[in-house]
């Protein structure tokens, strides 16, 4: 976890108010503790605001990220965490205004969101 924020951080590519979405439906276990996920939470480097899904599908695994996500609230983090099997439907991580812009976009149809997944 640590690892891949370092990661983006330092990508010049990375730009902040990107979306992402965390595709977590192959983790098959935790084992990170529940301070690892706190002090990740408050590590953050999104711009506070930018919309972030979570997707589990396993209750411990959605459990752990639910509490990342309230962790990461307290700091103007958007954060969802949706427990899905099979594909998901990417709407509310994909709709909504631009910060930047005021408008309504389609975040998934450019490369304003950043989707990161094992599979």
């Amino acid at each position: 976890m640590l690892e891949h924020n370092e990661k983006l951080r330092n990508d010049p590519n990375f730009d902040p108010s990107f979306r992402q979405l965390a595709d977590m439906r192959e983790v098959s276990e935790i084992l990170v503790s529940t301070s690892l996920i706190k002090r990740t939470a408050q590590d953050q480097f999104f711009t506070p605001g930018a919309r972030r899904a979570f997707i589990a599908k396993d209750g411990a695994i959605f459990g752990m990220a639910r509490m990342y996500a309230l962790h990461a609230e307290s700091l103007g983090q958007v954060i969802e965490v949706f427990a899905i099997e099979g594909r998901p439907k990417l709407g509310w991580v994909c709709s909504g205004s631009s910060r930047r812009t005021g408008r309504a976009e389609s975040y998934c149809n450019s490369e304003r969101i950043q989707v990161l997944s094992n599979q």
